[in-house]
């Protein structure tokens, strides 16, 4: 066996160039991620198909008798809270100890939350606002994800599926 200081990484990246395949080989894994990104970008989707069910789906196995052999049921996710990021258009998850506060409170249909020493205003749902103290504020929304997602997307040289169903832990 060769000494360890010999060993490398080899990064392999694997596109269509024309009618033909072609595999990159390098050790250099900037060079790799860079090729990578390239081909997803320049390879677009002739086909996208997505499928979701936003609220529980159940499915029940019965025999000849009829008699319920076997029943599952995929249901949507808890509610999520997230804030949106500045200068950004995404989100991030709040912390739990907040998140099952400000759920508590949504149940209990309060317009105006204090936690800590942070202030919700949940008066218009399509824009809910935390406060801190020194005055800055982020939008917050209440999510859910999916019970059963699909999508399928397709191009000339590549076929996709990705599939997600949620587990509820607190059943």
């Amino acid at each position: 066996l060769p000494p360890c200081s010999l060993l490398h990484t080899l990064q392999v990246v694997s596109f269509l160039d024309g009618l033909q395949r072609v595999l990159l080989f390098t050790d250099n894994f900037d060079v790799a991620d860079c090729v990578g990104q390239e081909v997803i970008k320049i390879e677009q989707s002739h086909i996208l198909f997505e499928l979701s069910f936003p609220q529980a789906i159940g499915i029940s196995l019965v025999d000849g008798i009829p008699q319920e052999v076997s029943y599952i049921q995929l249901d949507s996710s808890g509610a999520i809270w997230e804030r949106k990021l500045k200068k950004r258009d995404r989100y991030k998850y709040l912390a739990t100890k907040m998140s099952d506060s400000l759920e508590e409170a949504f149940h209990e249909d309060k317009a105006v939350v204090e936690f800590d020493d942070h202030t919700f205003d949940m008066r218009n749902e399509d824009a809910m606002v935390l406060t801190y103290p020194e005055g800055n504020f982020v939008v917050v929304r209440r999510t859910y994800l999916p019970a059963l997602w699909l999508q399928y997307t397709g191009s000339p040289s590549q076929n996709n599926i990705h599939f997600k169903s949620q587990q509820n832990s607190d059943r």
